[in-house]
């Protein structure tokens, strides 16, 4: 269980983080401020879409910039100083 369970998280977030708590996982995928904020609070390590995306491109299964590309045409948000300081280094 989340301590204290932050009422600022949707049901989604504090599921997840629950349940990474509970599983003792190393790792817990977020992209909302407050939920990454939260489960970091519970010590636990964070990576977001973009770091997914990140590593699937280190590892050759997927081409970052137009991941990145579509990822743009979705309601996903990120900030655009983000998504550019990614692309220069790709």
């Amino acid at each position: 269980m989340i301590h204290p369970a932050p009422t600022s998280l949707d049901a989604g977030e504090r599921e997840r983080i629950a349940l990474a708590l509970h599983m003792k996982a190393k790792l817990v995928l977020l992209d909302e401020a407050r939920g990454r904020k939260t489960a970091m609070e519970q010590e636990l390590s964070v990576t977001g879409t973009i770091g997914v995306l990140e590593h699937g491109a280190r590892r050759g299964l997927v081409e970052f910039a137009e991941a990145i590309g579509r990822l743009r045409k979705t309601t996903f948000r990120a900030s655009p100083k983000l998504l550019e300081s990614l692309g220069r280094r790709r």
